[in-house]
């Protein structure tokens, strides 16, 4: 078993029981590092029925590093056999503890939602058959596929950097055409991109899925991409299973284990102090919005509003409105955050939805901002190490021969 760290065997993730086609299926949750490459193809392979955890371990309610480090390494022993399975199986054993903090990938922009650089990081991809794919992929008919084609990011990033010290006209233009699409897809993923998992995935397949040094289980079902939700806020609600990837802007839609849109009930809410990187800022919105709407509703209009104004007027025709009241001792909400407004529908005798029910909706929105923000926030975090990394640091030397994968299906 490879050697591990004391901080490395201290590493726990959580355990949720979700349902994956009707069979019972643990997966794991994320830990302060987020979502590392071990916990998504650790769920590649949990999904897949290919591993299992262990029986103490579910009755915690969480795994260790080391037992999942353990769990892999004797995977790969009972492999079958195979022309060079036992380097493959050397790498992996230098590359597993250093799976829960990150992985390096260099992924190639005009070569696929497969294009990587092979290097020995990949291997425990490789020898479970798991299928590593991303979306920053420029479209042929580009004008600057030309520029970026033969390009990986690492060699992008060098030549920006070179550029930017020698100043010539000529590698200057092409930095900055090179600068200029990075900026434009700051969230690692294209239109093209998106087009292209879609065609290159099989219907019914689990591929590793890495987006903004992020690593994500993702599953093809019915034309759709989704990814599997590993945040620790959903770690007990079992009616969020699956996230819709619908657009690259992170407008995004979840779904449940029958990939149908979750209903609202109470296991739906959850504790904040569950989120992981939750901003107190954030925080602080969220309560006084549940506060606010969970007070008693009075008739009283929203500010700046005068008291003769008709609610029909923003609500439209055949819909009445109710504005909670904001006690004193609640801190103000911000503008962007609607509170405690509750749509009665038609004016018939449907009653109009709870307090409650207008909270979990509240948290849900707010839950779905605060990712968006973190998304963004790590996707410059990401350029900003890149480029510190890239100024004094050395690349691991390409391997002779590219190895190939396929996505498992599900049957």
């Amino acid at each position: 078993m490879p050697s591990l760290s004391n901080s490395d065997t201290d590493d726990e993730y959580g355990i949720k029981q979700i349902k994956f086609f009707g069979q019972e299926r643990s997966i794991l949750v994320q830990n302060e590092n987020g979502p590392c490459p071990l916990l998504a193809l650790c769920n590649v392979l949990l999904l897949r029925n290919a591993i299992t955890l262990p029986r103490r371990s579910l009755g915690t309610g969480s795994v260790t590093f080391r037992d999942l480090v353990e769990i892999l390494s004797n995977k790969a022993l009972d492999l079958p056999g195979e022309a060079g399975r036992s380097m493959d199986i050397e790498a992996l054993v230098t590359v597993l503890p250093s799976l829960n903090k990150g992985l390096d990938v260099n992924p190639k922009f005009c070569h696929g939602v497969t294009g990587y650089e092979y290097t020995s990081n990949l291997v425990p991809f490789d020898l479970f058959g798991v299928e590593l794919v991303h979306g920053w992929v420029v479209d042929p008919s580009d004008p600057l596929y030309p520029t970026l084609e033969g390009f990986s990011y690492n060699t992008l990033m060098e030549m920006i950097i070179s550029a930017q010290e020698s100043g010539g006209n000529s590698t200057t233009v092409e930095a900055e055409a090179a600068k200029s699409f990075l900026d434009d897809s700051a969230h690692q993923l294209t239109y093209h991109g998106l087009t292209s998992l879609h065609s290159h995935l099989p219907e019914n397949s689990l591929s590793v899925f890495f987006r903004n040094n992020h690593f994500s289980t993702i599953f093809k079902h019915e034309e759709k991409l989704l990814l599997l939700v590993t945040d620790q806020g959903y770690s007990s609600v079992r009616e969020i299973v699956w996230e819709v990837i619908g657009n690259i802007d992170g407008d995004t839609a979840h779904v449940n284990a029958e990939f149908k849109t979750p209903s609202l009930s109470d296991d739906y809410v959850y504790s904040n102090s569950n989120l992981s990187n939750t901003h107190a800022s954030n925080d602080d919105a969220l309560q006084a919005a549940i506060a606010a709407s969970l007070q008693p509703s009075s008739s009283v209009p929203p500010p700046n509003a005068s008291s003769t104004s008709s609610p029909l007027s923003t609500y439209g025709p055949g819909h009445s409105a109710t504005v909670a009241a904001v006690p004193p001792n609640v801190a103000a909400v911000p503008p962007n955050v609607a509170v405690g407004v509750a749509l009665s529908g038609p004016l018939t005798n449907e009653p109009p939805p709870s307090d409650e029910q207008i909270a979990q909706q509240l948290q849900y929105q707010l839950n779905l901002e605060e990712r968006s923000r973190r998304d963004e926030e790590l996707a410059r975090q990401y350029q900003i190490e890149e480029n510190q990394r890239r100024r004094g640091g050395t690349q691991e030397p390409r391997r002779q021969s590219e190895k190939k994968k396929d996505s498992c299906v599900i049957s």
